[in-house]
């Protein structure tokens, strides 16, 4: 730990600590955590502490969607699959997934893995009625083949071997 700053409420009671770490300055983020008084802590920069590989933390492959544009022109690819996964910046169970979702961006690079920020495009997941985050949809030729609604590792996992066993 390199350094605690502690935030004061306006009674000037401490109501969080921001913890710095080193494992997240070498990747160039500015913060490790923020701790609140009931002990909730929260990652300030998505890095998953759990995992031992810090190699994916720039999220491999992984396009960003910031317009309704830009999605319907990756969706018109033809004949390529595309994993769509819906998130937002304040979910929790989203940035402990993001580092696996960019190290299968790279395992599966015939694939076009995309993240859209239901905040940042709303438009995008109201049209798919996206209720939880993180949801994975699988497109190809702009049909779904495949979704999937949760963080689990396993699961993301198995769903991209049984695409790639049908389509490929």
């Amino acid at each position: 730990m390199l350094k605690n700053d502690w935030l004061k409420g306006i009674s000037g009671r401490v109501v969080a600590t921001l913890r710095f770490e080193a494992n997240h300055q070498q990747h160039g983020c500015v913060a490790g955590a923020l701790t609140s008084n009931t002990g909730n802590e929260q990652g300030l920069c998505g890095l998953a502490d759990d995992d031992d590989d810090d190699s994916f933390h720039a999220n491999g492959n992984v396009q960003h969607i910031l317009t309704i544009e830009a999605w319907e022109e990756t969706l018109n690819l033809p004949g390529k699959i595309i994993i769509a996964c819906f998130k937002a910046s304040w979910c929790g169970p989203c940035k402990i997934i993001e580092p696996f979702y960019g190290d299968m961006s790279r395992k599966y690079s015939s694939y076009l893995f995309i993240s859209v920020d239901v905040d940042d495009v709303p438009e995008i997941s109201e049209s798919f009625d996206i209720q939880a985050t993180p949801t994975f949809y699988f497109f190809l030729d702009r049909h779904e083949i495949d979704k999937l609604v949760g963080s689990t590792k396993a699961d993301l996992q198995k769903k991209l071997v049984a695409i790639s066993e049908l389509y490929i």
